[in-house]
């Protein structure tokens, strides 16, 4: 017999449009599509960009590569229809077993808008032909209910993807897995690749897909995916590099009852693999490792050999979901350890618009929430004389620029190491004032005088309770230039022979750029670790 699926109504397609857009971080600029109107209209691409993928997803199963079809299934159904009908945890708890109503013409339908996964801009997306598209269309009418909305989720703890290996380490040391929340498909992908090519520190990703969805959907068996992920955790472990278990959209196996703890799988998968203080020393690992994996390396038998990679390994779950939807999506009890915590996966320069007198808490929450340098943007210069008039060290790069090219490097590198030793003996901001110059900070780095990387290094430490759900709670930005006070304190510096460095230190940096010249402008800053605080008029 046949099952009819019960189609949806207008409120329920509305709703998954709108979740669709959340697993979205892009999407087509609709100038480049318009001429395939009647394809792209649905798909978001062009034909042959699909045809393309198609033959070369034939190519790597070494099939021989399918044949254009138009009249194939899979060139008749949209993105928007694939997502609702594929594997995503999300996507079948807001289908609820219904179906989509069949793409139809575009004048029976309209725009609708919704914010996107990473929160940083808004997606539209047509009730009717399900197109998607990032720039606003000419025939989009604004609903009443319709607000510029802020980000929910900007005070939640996040790391840049540049700085993702630092992060995962401060977790480690302090015996937590990291949860990283890519917000979306695209921000899966790029965590994915940024882990496998790290310098030095390669990551291993284990697809836990098979684990949950089972054989039927997969072709993998459970017993063989849950072999692989052993292999993979013993060549993260022999290459002191990250053991990257891949949640996906698909949610988490019950580890503790279908593998951890199955008789034939704990010698695998044990439970103990999961926590960061079992990695401390070679202790219990003979058991993961079999005949193969015991051979000697450089001369040296496995487990010596283990005992100088074994501090670099590190494990974290990547999930596509968002801060606000992972604890659901994921089911988070089922984890096999409870020693984790999540964080957001930032991608771009993080940016906030704000009027002047909210500038203190925009200055605070970047620094201690975000463990971001605020770069403020203020034409005006209201700003920066506000900041500059509270108890702060003021290093005009504008007025050293000059004072450089007449009285030379030596002078200027003094100058900034005293503003800098003064920031840090009292406790206060130092403010890098760079007014209209376009400053390329590498020009401006002395590791002995003024360490500019350092300076824009901050590490997020607790400072409260922990949350629900593995998220810190009070936190405090801190710079990693505090630790280097020793090497930047001369003598004269010193209190009772001692570098004393007070709480309190902060660095920020104020421009008369505007916020759409300032990437431009600002590129000579590290731009990954700052966050653009524009202020408006």
């Amino acid at each position: 017999f046949i099952i009819k699926m019960v189609e949806m109504s207008m409120d329920e397609l509305e709703k998954a449009l709108t979740e669709y857009c959340r697993s979205a971080s892009s999407a087509p600029d609709p100038a480049k599509i318009a001429s395939e109107d009647q394809f792209a209209k649905g798909i978001g691409g062009t034909k042959e960009d699909h045809v393309a993928e198609k033959i070369f997803s034939d190519l790597v199963r070494d099939r021989k590569p399918a044949q254009p079809d138009p009249t194939a299934e899979c060139y008749q159904s949209t993105l928007f229809e694939q997502w609702l009908y594929g594997g995503s945890l999300v996507a079948r708890k807001t289908s609820g077993g219904k179906r989509a109503p069949k793409p139809t013409e575009y004048s029976k339908g309209r725009w609708i808008r919704a914010m996107n996964g990473q929160g940083t801009c808004y997606l539209y997306i047509h009730t009717s032909t399900y197109q998607m598209q990032g720039t606003r269309p000419d025939d989009y009418v604004v609903q009443d209910d319709q607000v510029a909305v802020e980000d929910p989720y900007e005070s939640f703890p996040s790391v840049h993807l540049d700085n993702l290996m630092s992060t995962i380490d401060t977790l480690w040391a302090d015996g937590k897995a990291p949860l990283l929340l890519c917000d979306g498909d695209a921000g899966l992908a790029d965590v994915r690749s940024r882990l496998v090519g790290w310098p030095g520190r390669p990551g291993f990703i284990f697809d836990v897909r098979p684990l949950v969805l089972g054989v039927v959907k997969t072709k993998v068996k459970f017993a063989d995916q849950v072999e692989a992920g052993r292999v993979l955790a013993v060549r993260a472990m022999k290459a002191g590099g990250t053991l990257a278990v891949d949640l996906a959209d698909v949610g988490t196996p019950d580890w503790r009852g279908k593998v951890c703890g199955v008789e034939d799988y704990k010698r695998s998968l044990p439970a103990w693999l999961f926590d960061p203080a079992a990695h401390r020393e070679v202790d219990r690992h003979g058991q993961l490792f079999r005949k193969e994996d015991k051979a000697d390396v450089d001369g040296a038998d496995w487990d010596q050999a283990l005992a100088r990679s074994l501090p670099r390994f590190r494990l974290a779950y990547l999930t596509a979901s968002g801060p606000g939807t992972y604890a659901r999506d994921l089911d988070t009890a089922l984890l096999p350890q409870g020693k984790w915590s999540a964080v957001r996966v930032r991608f771009g320069t993080a940016s906030v618009d704000i009027r002047l007198a909210e500038l203190v808490d925009a200055v605070q929450a970047s620094l201690h929430r975000h463990a971001l340098v605020p770069v403020v943007l203020d034409p005006s210069d209201a700003a920066d004389t506000f900041l500059c008039m509270k108890r702060a060290q003021v290093a005009d790069l504008e007025r050293l620029t000059e004072r450089r090219r007449v009285e030379g490097d030596d002078t200027v590198k003094e100058v900034l190491r005293e503003k800098l030793v003064a920031a840090l003996k009292h406790g206060c901001t130092l403010v890098l004032r760079l007014g209209d110059a376009k400053v390329d900070l590498d020009q401006w780095s002395w590791d002995e005088a003024f360490p500019v990387h350092s300076l824009f290094s901050y590490r997020l430490e607790a400072d409260g309770e922990e949350e629900e759900g593995g998220a810190p709670g009070k936190t405090r930005g801190v710079s990693a230039v505090e630790a280097l006070a020793a090497r930047l304190f001369r003598a004269e510096d010193m209190e009772a022979g001692c570098c004393v460095v007070r709480p309190g230190f902060a660095l920020v940096v104020t421009s008369r750029s505007n916020a759409a010249e300032a990437r431009e402008r600002l590129a000579g800053l590290p731009l990954h670790a700052c966050k653009l605080v524009a202020v408006q008029p």
